[in-house]
C-alpha cells in the first residue's frame, strides 16, 4: 500500500484536569496500645544502639568528630510529607524515603477484612540522627507512649502520631543493610577465585546536602579504606541526583572480611550507604572466532548534517569500511591509546547497528554522522579473555555525566562537543546490580540527564547470561530436543520462573529512558555445531536472556522489543547437577545479527562476526528513534505548523517509537505454551511488545497516525478531538485504536515518589472518555494492565473491536491529556507527545486516512478564519 505522511492535530484546547481514581483505603494498624507495645523495645534497642556507637567512637577517635547514626523507620501505608516534619527538628536530617511493596500482612496488619491476603505497601524513611536529634526523637515517642490515642505534641510535629500508628519497625542503618542486594558477596568470590588481590569497590555514601557534612563524611570513610590498605581512587558528588560515592581498591583479603560482616570499621561507619563492585559496567567476553569478510556492497549515500544520535560505549574500529567516515569520535581523555586493534568489539558493534542495522538486512545508513563518545576501555585486570572485556573505568555515574555533559555545555573552554543530539545510546549496564526497590544512581543520573537536556536516551534491559535448569531428569534432554515445541515450552516456563532472579539490570529501571528488551530473531544465517542447542523455534519469543520487569513502582519495563539475534546454548556437563541444564554459548559465528568486527589480522578493515543480546536490541531501537527524527523534521518543514516542533523532538521520537509496539504473535506463543496468563505477567516479559518498524513513522488509506505535542504544568490539561471516518459507521469490521503519551519528567531522588510530574490520557478512565470509546467505536482494551501504564512516562494502549458502530459525521473521539505534580510540587512546566492511531484492515476500502484528514483540515481552516 503506499505510503502516506503523518497528520499533526489541530491545536489542544485546554480543559479542566480529570482526578484519577483513588487507591484503596489505608491499611489496619495495630490499635495504638498495641503499638506501644510492639515498638518500645525497638526504641529502646535504638538507644542502646546509639549509646555504644558514642562510646566506641570516644575510645577510637577520641571525640574527633560528633557521632551520627541512620535510623531506619518502616511503616505500613504512606504518611504524607513526613519529611517536613523531620527538617524541622534540631539534629535530625532527612536523607530518602523508599516505597515498600509485597509486604506480606499478618494479624495485625492487612489491606481490609475482606482482602486480609493482599499484599501491602508502605514507606522505608530514613533519617540522619545525632544525640539532640535522639532526644528529640525519644520525647516525641514518650509522648507517644503515654497517650497513643491523642498524644500531646505540638504545632508541626503531629506527622509523628501518624508514623507512630503505622510504625512496622525501626532500627539503625546497619552492616547487612550497606550489603544488602549489592552484589558484592558473589563478586568477591569470583575474584578471589581468578587470583585477583585487589577489587575495586564503590562505596556509596548517605547523601548530604550540607557540603561541609558531606566532606567531613568523605574523610571519616578514606581514613577507614586506608586502615585497610586500601587507596581512594576518585570521588564524586552530584547533588542533582543525591549521588555521593568514592571508588577504592581493596585487598581481597580486607573484602573478605566485609563480606563475612566481620568485626571492620569501615563496615560499622554510619556515612556509607551500600558497598557494591566497581566498575559496574563490563562488556562479557566475546573471542573473535572466524571472521567473516563483507562482500562489495553497493555505494552508498554518505552522512549529512550535525549528528542527532550520540553513542556511549567503547573505542570503534573508525576506519572500518562501513563506519569510515561516518562517525564523529569525540576521545578528549585519550582512552583510544588504551585499545588494540582487535578489541575494539562493543563500539564497533553497536555503532555497525545504529548506523546499517543488521548487515543480512542490506538496510540504508542513518542519515547524519554518529557521535560516539568513549566510555569504556580495557580491562587491564582481564587476562583470562583475548580481546579483553571493556569497562567503564572509574565511578559509571561521573563518567556518563561528564560525557553528556559535554554534548551540550563548554568544556575547558571548548564548545558543546554535539548540541543538536537528541538521541542517546546506552547499551551497556552493571550486570552486577539487579533492580531492587529504588531506582540505582546511574538510573536516577539517565532521568536527570533526559529531563534537563531534553533527551530521549534508549537503555538495553540487560542480558542474563546464567544457566537455564529445565527442572527435568539429565536422560531426557535428548528425547525433549528432538520436539522443538516441547523444547520450547519447557525453556519458557524456566525463564518465567526464575523471574526474580532475572530482574532488569541497572539502568534498565530508568523512568524517563526507554528500555530495549532482545527478541530471539535474527535476519538469518550462522553456523550451526551439532551439540548446541536453539531454545526456541518461534521468531516471536523474547530472548532467554532478557532481563524481566518490572520497573521502578511497577511501571512497564522493558518498553519495546526487538530482535536480538537467536542465543545459542549447550548441555552443561560435569557431575555437579542431576537436571537437565542449558549454558549460553558465547560465539560469533553461530546464529545472529551480523555486524561490522575487527579483524584478525593487521589492515583488516571488512570484517563481520555474529553477535546476540539486549545491546543489539537497543541499538536497533536507536536506529529507528532516528529515522524516525528524519521523518519528524520532514514533517515540520512541510506542514507549516505555528506550533514548533524542535523543542517536543525527543518526546515526539519518544512516543512514535513505542506506538508501533503490540503483543501479537509473542503473546500467543506465550499462552500456547504456558496457559492463560494475566496482563501483568505478559508485560513482565513483553513490556509493550514488539514494534514494526515499518509502521512507526508512516500511514496508509486503512491507518490514520495523529500526532500532537504540548506543555503542562501542574493541575493543568490539554484535549485533543480525533475526527471519525463516516465510512467506518456502521461497519462490522475489525478496528484498533492505539494511543501513545510520552514524556520527560523531573524527579527528585528522596521521594519514595521519585517522579514529580505524572501525566496520564483520560480516553478510558473518565466516565464520559469511557463511554465515547466504548460506544462509539466499540473497542476494548487488549493489552497491558490500566494501572501500570500510568507508572512511567510512557502510557500505552492498545484496544480492538469487530462490532459495528454507529455514529454520524462530524462526531469526535475526545482524548485528554492531564498533568499533576507527583513526588513533590511541580513548579515547571513538563512538555509531552501524543500519538493516536485509528486502523482497519488493508483492502477493506474504508478510506480512513483520507476522510480523518479532510476533518482536520475543515477545522483548522475555520479556527483560521475565525
Amino acid at each position: 500500500m503506499p505510503e502516506l505522511p503523518l497528520l499533526i492535530f489541530p491545536e489542544a484546547s485546554v480543559a479542566d484536569r480529570h482526578k484519577k481514581n483513588p487507591p484503596l483505603g489505608g491499611p489496619v494498624t495495630p490499635t495504638p496500645e498495641r503499638q506501644v507495645e510492639r515498638i518500645a523495645p525497638r526504641i529502646k534497642e535504638l538507644e542502646q544502639s546509639f549509646e555504644a556507637h558514642c562510646a566506641h567512637l570516644k575510645e577510637t577517635l577520641q571525640g574527633v568528630i560528633e557521632p551520627e547514626q541512620v535510623v531506619v523507620l518502616e511503616t505500613v501505608g504512606r504518611v504524607a510529607d513526613f519529611y517536613k516534619a523531620v527538617r524541622g527538628i534540631e539534629g535530625l536530617e532527612w536523607l530518602a524515603e523508599w516505597e515498600e511493596e509485597d509486604i506480606q500482612p499478618d494479624e495485625e496488619f492487612y489491606q481490609d477484612a475482606t482482602h486480609k491476603d493482599n499484599a501491602l505497601s508502605g514507606l522505608v524513611y530514613l533519617v540522619m540522627t545525632n544525640s539532640a536529634g535522639l532526644k528529640q526523637l525519644l520525647r516525641l515517642w514518650e509522648a507517644y507512649r503515654k497517650d497513643p490515642n491523642h498524644p500531646t505534641l505540638e504545632r508541626g510535629r503531629t506527622k509523628w502520631r501518624d508514623v507512630f500508628h503505622h510504625l512496622r519497625d525501626i532500627h539503625p542503618w546497619g552492616p547487612v543493610d550497606r550489603l544488602r542486594a549489592t552484589g558484592l558477596y558473589e563478586e568477591w568470590s569470583e575474584r578471589k577465585a581468578l587470583g585477583n588481590e585487589i577489587l575495586s569497590l564503590e562505596v556509596e555514601l548517605w547523601f548530604r546536602n550540607d557540603k561541609e557534612a558531606s566532606e567531613r563524611a568523605e574523610k571519616v570513610v578514606a581514613r577507614e579504606i586506608e586502615a585497610l590498605k586500601g587507596v581512594v581512587q576518585q570521588s564524586a558528588y552530584l547533588p542533582q541526583i543525591g549521588y555521593h560515592a568514592l571508588l577504592a581498591d581493596l585487598p581481597t583479603s580486607a573484602v573478605e572480611r566485609i563480606v563475612n560482616l566481620s568485626e571492620v570499621e569501615l563496615l560499622r561507619c554510619n556515612e556509607v550507604m551500600h558497598f557494591r563492585p566497581a566498575p559496574q559496567c563490563v562488556t562479557a567476553p566475546l573471542a573473535l572466532e572466524e571472521i567473516s569478510e563483507l562482500g562489495n556492497e553497493q555505494e552508498l549515500p554518505p552522512p549529512e548534517g550535525d549528528p542527532v544520535v550520540a553513542l556511549l560505549d567503547g573505542v570503534p574500529m573508525s576506519n572500518h569500511k562501513l563506519l569510515a567516515n561516518r562517525l564523529v569520535v569525540d576521545d578528549p581523555d585519550d582512552w583510544s591509546s588504551a585499545y588494540g586493534v582487535e578489541e575494539r568489539v562493543h563500539g564497533t558493534r553497536m555503532a555497525s547497528l545504529i548506523i546499517h542495522g543488521d548487515l543480512d538486512k542490506n538496510g540504508q545508513p542513518i542519515r547524519n554522522p554518529l557521535y560516539l563518545r568513549p566510555v569504556m576501555k580495557p580491562n587491564p585486570r582481564d587476562f583470562a579473555n583475548r580481546p579483553r572485556t571493556e569497562e567503564i573505568p572509574g565511578l559509571a555515574v561521573d563518567v556518563i555525566h561528564r560525557a553528556v555533559r559535554r554534548l551540550f555545555e563548554s568544556d575547558g573552554g571548548a564548545p558543546p562537543a554535539a548540541p543538536h543530539v537528541r538521541i542517546v545510546n546506552m547499551s551497556i549496564g552493571d550486570s552486577s546490580r539487579l533492580f531492587d526497590r529504588v531506582p540505582s544512581p546511574l538510573a536516577k543520573l539517565i532521568d536527570y540527564l533526559a529531563f534537563r537536556y531534553r533527551l530521549l536516551i534508549i537503555v538495553s534491559a540487560g542480558n542474563h547470561a546464567s544457566e537455564i535448569d529445565l527442572g527435568i531428569p539429565r536422560a531426557d534432554l535428548s528425547s525433549l530436543r528432538s520436539d522443538k515445541r516441547k523444547l520450547e515450552k519447557a525453556v519458557l516456563a524456566a525463564v518465567q520462573k526464575a523471574a526474580w532472579a532475572r530482574r532488569l539490570l541497572s539502568p534498565a529501571e530508568s523512568i524517563n529512558a526507554v528500555t530495549v528488551g532482545a527478541l530471539h530473531l535474527n535476519g538469518g544465517g550462522g553456523k550451526v555445531v551439532p551439540n548446541w542447542v536453539d531454545p526456541y523455534a518461534s521468531d516471536s519469543l523474547p530472548s532467554p536472556v532478557n532481563a524481566q520487569g518490572p520497573g521502578f513502582r511497577r511501571s512497564i519495563k522493558p518498553e519495546i522489543m526487538l530482535p536480538g539475534g537467536r542465543q545459542i546454548y549447550s548441555e552443561k556437563l560435569g557431575t555437579s547437577h542431576s537436571n537437565a541444564t542449558l549454558r549460553v554459548v558465547r560465539s560469533t559465528i553461530g546464529p545472529g545479527q551480523l555486524v561490522a568486527s575487527p579483524g584478525t589480522s593487521t589492515g583488516d578493515t571488512n570484517s563481520a562476526i555474529r553477535a546476540c543480546g539486549t545491546s543489539n536490541s537497543a541499538a536497533l531501537a536507536t536506529r529507528t528513534a532516528a529515522q524516525i527524527h528524519d521523518t519528524l523534521v520532514a514533517l515540520a518543514d512541510s506542514s507549516g505548523s505555528s506550533v514548533p516542533l524542535e523543542p517536543y523532538l525527543s518526546c515526539l521520537i519518544k512516543a512514535l517509537l513505542v506506538h508501533g509496539a503490540n503483543w501479537g504473535d509473542s503473546r500467543d506463543a506465550i499462552v500456547g505454551h504456558l496457559g492463560a496468563q494475566d496482563k501483568i505477567s505478559l508485560s513482565c516479559l513483553l513490556g509493550y511488545g514488539a514494534i514494526n518498524q515499518e509502521r512507526v513513522a508512516v500511514c496508509t488509506e486503512q491507518r490514520a497516525t495523529l500526532i500532537g505535542w504540548g506543555e503542562l504544568g501542574d493541575g493543568q490539561a490539554h484535549r485533543y478531538r480525533v475526527p471519525l471516518p463516516p465510512s467506518l459507521s456502521g461497519q462490522a469490521v475489525q478496528r484498533t485504536l492505539c494511543v501513545t503519551l510520552a514524556w520527560l519528567s523531573p524527579v527528585d531522588p528522596a521521594k519514595s515518589g521519585y517522579r514529580v510530574a505524572s501525566l496520564w490520557l483520560s480516553p478510558f478512565g473518565d466516565d464520559i472518555e469511557k463511554r465515547l470509546a466504548n460506544d462509539i467505536l466499540r473497542v476494548k482494551r487488549d493489552q497491558a494492565d490500566s494501572r501500570r501504564v500510568q507508572k512511567g512516562t510512557l502510557q500505552h494502549e492498545v484496544m480492538t473491536g469487530h462490532q459495528a458502530a454507529a455514529f454520524v459525521d462530524g462526531d469526535v473521539l475526545e482524548l485528554q491529556v492531564n498533568c499533576r505534580s507527583d513526588a513533590i510540587p511541580l513548579t515547571e512546566v513538563v512538555r509531552y507527545a501524543l500519538a493516536v492511531t485509528l486502523e482497519v484492515p488493508e483492502g477493506c476500502r474504508i478510506p480512513v486516512y483520507s476522510e480523518i484528514r479532510a476533518r482536520i483540515q475543515a477545522r483548522v481552516a475555520i479556527k483560521a478564519r475565525g
